[in-house]
């Protein structure tokens, strides 16, 4: 069973959205390239990421005992629904990330990007 973080995650302080959004994303790509190339079974410090209308709702893995995510109010600063989050386990992650590394693997194959 998961539970959310107390921590915010620092938000750029760019008052411009445009160059506010940029900066968000480019601080997600970061965090997208540890968790692609963390070692297999690793989970503290991977984003994990959940699609949500337009978007995504963002997540930083801070702790696995007990399972502990940091919400990262990024973009449109979409959130899944508290029973989705509070009923994720360290397998659940586990495959989260394991899912998509290889389809990371897959689509660089291909040309494809993350």
């Amino acid at each position: 069973m998961a539970k959310l973080s107390n921590e915010d995650y620092p938000k750029p302080e760019i008052e411009n959205t445009r160059e506010r959004f940029m900066k968000e994303y480019k601080i997600i790509d970061e965090l997208a390239d540890r968790t692609l190339s963390a070692e297999p079974g690793t989970v503290v410090g991977c984003l994990i990421k959940f699609p949500i209308a337009d978007g995504f709702a963002y997540y930083l893995v801070k702790k696995a005992r007990p399972l502990t995510l940091q919400w990262i109010p990024f973009g449109d600063a979409w959130e899944i629904p508290g029973p989705y989050l509070l009923g994720l386990n360290l397998t659940d992650v586990k495959n989260i990330l394991d899912s998509a590394r290889k389809l990371h693997k897959i689509l660089n194959k291909k040309g494809g990007v993350k």
